[in-house]
């Protein structure tokens, strides 16, 4: 409703819900396994220093950077379309 006298602003608000979806089936995809990394050796980390290690050395680098890459595309469209739409909506005062 922010947006409801933009022009163009339902198809922005449409594609913007659309990543709002690609980011919640990147958290349905990554979520146990972030979360497990986190709990067990960042956050609350475990008192065990050897599960610690253990669950470091688990760590795949390619499946980090490939969920990194994913994370950086769904973000890459958001902020393009809010680009986009402040671009097309703002005029520039003279």
């Amino acid at each position: 409703s922010l947006f409801i006298d933009i022009p163009l602003s339902s198809d922005c608000i449409l594609n913007l819900n659309l990543y709002k979806t690609d980011l919640q089936e990147f958290k349905k995809l990554y979520r146990e396994y972030l979360l497990h990394i986190r709990v067990n050796v960042c956050a609350h980390r475990d008192k065990d220093i050897n599960m610690q290690l253990e669950i470091i050395e688990e760590i795949d680098p390619y499946e980090i950077i490939k969920l990194m890459i994913d994370f950086e595309k769904i973000l890459r469209n958001i902020t393009d379309h809010l680009q986009k739409l402040v671009l097309e909506t703002v005029t520039p005062r003279n």
